[in-house]
This record gives structure tokens, C-alpha cells and sequence, in this order.
């Protein structure tokens, strides 16, 4: 039996049971003792904070411990911290990507400029708030901004959202200030007003253009070793909660499948790895107009939704952990028009 360690598992109780229907022993950690899905697994513990200066020697002394054969964290900010040190337990860690990769897809504006240069058109205008209000001299800062207001000018609305976050925490959909001020140094004492009343940071945000989009899709995607297509899932959301999909339904988009392949195939010509599970978050107007949103480098909230409709994820791993062939079913195999209903449900214990 394969045993395997599930990072920040909260509530992640179905992906939890997912795993065991599959023939694999669980061992989960959390740094909440009240964390449902600890109490599904066959085995847990209570972990460290990601910042804490022993979390990665803590999970690697449960790792030798327990005789782990793979390991997955479930939470973004712990993806970087398993990336950086995918060396000292490659064949544990063998899906993750490697840290560049996990990095830029975890800072959305780096992921920004990384794509933008390989896909610029279904890639959303991206700008640094750090670099509009402190544009000093700089030629560099002042032609982003110039590129980005060019992009923007027309539209009613744009978007300001933390460089680093998840389930839509401090995400603002605004006016298109830079329609109201005559000039930037107006703006930019705007936006420091705005953001102290607020009492955040400014340099730890982006601006973006509003996407005034028909539906958003998420891909469920699994790579091989390779960062080869073994299987995807396209779920569209139709009811979101704190940022994770809470209603769904299957689809089937070729003109989606289309554009992963091509996209994998640039990244793979560019060493861009991924491995294993993997999402995609689309903005779609028409299959002409959609954009790549985001990339998450592990099992999507929703992916429930597309081990119902068939995309069985765990074959792959099994088949790779054994080195077995794989099948490449593309998205040949998962049924469309498969709805997920979510809803609440309680458990009791006692003497936590």
C-alpha cells in the first residue's frame, strides 16, 4: 500500500476518502486540530505554520517516521517552501514542480510576465500598484504603465487583488481611477489613501483589468514526469464560496483542450515543468476571447467534481509510482454535464 502525506488538509474530507477508495494509506497534517479531514485519514498529525523555521524538518521527520512514499501539500503557501526543497526527497516530493516553476505560478505577477511573453493575448494586463506609485525615472516602469493604461483606458472597471493570496481574500473590483485623476502623482495619493484606510500594504498588490467574462472554467490537469497531458477535466463554476467552488457543472470545450496541449507543448520547449496535479483558471467571453487567470501546482478545490465525472487522477499516480504505463486519455474519458451540488455536513468528537 502506498502511503502517502496530505499537507493543510482542512477540509479536503472527500479528496481524503478519494485517496483511501484508491488502496492509499493516509497520513494528514493541518496546524488546526479542529481540521475535519484529519479525522478521515487513517493517520494524523499537527503541523507547523509554513513560516516556522522547522516546518520542512518537522514534515521530513514524519516522513522517515512513517516510511511516506509521496507526499502532496493541499494549500498554496506551503507549494513553494516543498518546491525549495524537492532535492533532499525527490522520489517523496517526485510531484512537485521544481521551486522557479511553483514560484511563478504562485506570484501572480511574475506569473503575469512569464506568460505574457508566450501568450500575450489570453493573458489579462497585469501592473506592479509598487510600480505605479513609485515610478521615480525609471524608462522601464514608466513604459509598463504607459502599456498598461493603453489596455485599460476604455474600460469602467479594473481589479486590485494581492500579488500573493487565494480564495478571493482582499480582492477589490473598482471604478477605472485613471479615468478621475488629470495626472499620476493624483492617482498614486489616492491609492496609498485607499490602501491605508484599508490597512494594507500596497506594495504586496497588482492592478488589473476587469474581465467583464461569460463563464469561468477551471481544467483539472494531470502531467506526467515529462510535463506531458495525461488527462484533464473541464468543470465550469456556476456558484463560487470564500473562493472555492462551492455549485458546478462538467464541459467540454475542444477549443480549451486545444490550448492546454499548445501551451504545454511551448512550455515544455521552455523548461517549464509541470508535473502531476495542476489547474487552470479561465475567463471566458467566447471561445475567441478567454484568458488564462491563474495556475495552481496542486489538486483544485473542485477536483471532486471531476473524479465523479470519471477523471481518475490516482490511476496516474499509481501507475507512475509502479512505473506502469500510462494512458493518456486527454479529455477522451470524464463525462460532461455532471453537476456538483455542495453543501454543509457535521461530525462529532469528543476530547479533541
Amino acid at each position: 500500500m502506498i502511503k502517502v502525506l496530505l499537507s493543510g488538509v482542512g477540509r479536503r474530507v472527500e479528496l481524503v476518502n478519494f485517496f483511501k477508495e484508491n488502496g492509499f494509506f493516509i497520513v494528514s497534517l493541518d496546524i488546526d486540530l479542529t481540521a475535519p479531514a484529519l479525522y478521515f485519514s487513517q493517520k494524523f498529525y499537527k503541523n507547523l505554520k509554513f513560516n516556522n523555521e522547522n516546518f520542512i524538518s518537522y514534515i521530513i521527520n514524519i516522513i522517515n517516521n512513517e516510511d511516506i512514499d509521496l507526499a502532496f501539500s493541499l494549500i498554496d503557501p506551503e507549494l513553494p517552501i516543498f518546491a525549495k526543497n524537492k532535492e533532499k526527497l525527490e522520489n517523496i516530493f517526485r510531484f512537485f514542480p521544481n521551486y522557479d516553476v511553483v514560484n511563478i505560478t504562485y506570484n501572480k505577477f511574475l506569473f503575469f510576465e512569464y506568460f505574457n511573453k508566450l501568450i500575450k493575448s489570453n493573458i489579462i494586463p497585469t501592473l506592479l500598484l509598487n510600480d505605479l506609485i513609485e515610478i521615480e525615472d525609471e524608462k522601464n516602469k514608466k513604459l509598463k504603465i504607459d502599456n498598461f493604461i493603453n489596455c485599460i483606458i476604455n474600460d469602467d472597471f479594473l481589479v486590485i487583488k494581492p500579488i500573493w493570496g487565494s480564495s478571493s481574500r482582499d480582492f477589490f473590483k473598482i471604478k477605472n481611477i485613471f479615468k478621475n485623476f488629470d495626472n499620476l502623482q493624483n492617482l498614486t495619493k489616492y491609492l496609498i489613501n485607499f490602501f491605508e484606510i484599508l490597512n494594507l500594504d500596497f506594495k504586496k498588490f497588482i492592478i488589473q483589468k476587469y474581465i467583464d467574462y461569460n463563464e469561468e472554467v477551471t481544467v483539472d490537469i494531470f502531467y506526467d514526469i515529462d510535463s506531458k497531458v495525461v488527462e484533464l477535466c473541464q468543470r465550469k463554476r456556476l456558484k463560487v464560496r470564500a473562493g472555492e467552488v462551492e455549485r458546478a457543472v462538467t464541459v467540454k470545450y475542444p477549443f480549451l483542450t486545444n490550448f492546454i496541449l499548445y501551451l504545454s507543448d511551448i512550455l515544455i520547449k521552455n523548461d517549464f515543468k509541470l508535473v502531476g496535479p495542476v489547474n487552470f483558471q479561465f475567463l471566458i467571453k467566447d471561445e475567441n476571447e478567454f484568458y488564462l487567470s491563474e495556475i495552481n501546482t496542486r489538486f483544485g478545490g473542485g477536483y471532486p467534481l471531476s473524479y465523479y465525472s470519471k477523471a481518475n487522477f490516482f490511476e496516474h499516480i499509481k501507475n507512475i509510482f509502479y512505473n506502469k504505463n500510462l494512458n493518456y486519455f486527454l479529455d477522451s474519458r470524464y463525462k460532461e454535464n455532471i453537476y456538483m451540488l455542495r453543501y454543509d455536513s457535521s461530525f462529532v468528537i469528543e476530547n479533541l
